[in-house]
């Protein structure tokens, strides 16, 4: 019988995993059409899923990054669009009166009747909604705006007013620590009641004298 010879590439084999042949051990070779075939829907799903978790993984990522975008958004346009004021009630919200980002948290219970004159526009706002009453000076700012006065003129009423009587306090405390020097230094107190009793002394004897004529 006639036997085609072998080539070196038909040479050129791998053993198969396990079992053996009638005539020795199985072997696969690389250019068998049949077992190349086999071997190629292995590669082709390895990189299949390679691909399917890489997009998985740019979809997350996208995701994510659209979801930061929205809630930045969404966080800026509320803070342009209303006031968080901290009152001894609570916490207030109020919409603004124009769209910005000026006195978007203020805290409302801790500031003095000058530092008003730097947020008058939420001062109005909250006496728009009847909230004056958390407001430092709110009465009298209250009382000026239905005299017919604007807010901003009633603050700074309010705090001209409120510079006087300052300065009055303050000089009025200047004085009485003077006065408690000087007490210590020169005795007024002891002083002043002698004098005052002296007096008191000389008007009785005015008075009997007056009686005895």
């Amino acid at each position: 019988m006639y036997q085609e010879p072998r080539t070196s590439r038909d040479q050129e084999a791998i053993p198969a995993r396990g079992g053996s042949g009638v005539n020795g051990p199985e072997v696969l070779r690389l250019d068998h059409p049949n077992r190349s075939d086999e071997l190629q829907p292995i590669a082709g799903s390895s990189v299949s899923r390679t691909c399917s978790l890489k997009r998985r993984t740019s979809g997350a990522v996208g995701f994510a990054v659209l979801l930061g975008v929205v809630v930045i958004a969404a966080a800026a346009c509320f803070a342009g669009s209303y006031h968080i004021v901290n009152t001894s009630g609570g916490l207030k919200v109020y919409p603004k009166a124009s769209l910005g980002f000026n006195d978007t948290y203020v805290r409302m219970n801790g500031l003095s009747i000058s530092e008003l004159r730097h947020h008058t526009g939420l001062v109005g706002v909250m006496s728009h909604h009847g909230d004056l009453r958390y407001v430092p000076g709110g009465r009298a700012i209250e009382r000026a705006a239905r005299a017919g006065y604007e807010v901003s003129e009633a603050i700074n009423r309010l705090d001209n007013d409120y510079r006087v009587t300052s300065s009055l306090h303050e000089a009025g405390r200047i004085g009485a620590e003077k006065y408690r020097a000087l007490d210590e230094k020169y005795h007024l107190d002891e002083k002043a009641v002698a004098a005052s009793e002296a007096m008191k002394r000389k008007a009785q004897q005015i008075n009997t004298w007056l009686k005895g004529r």
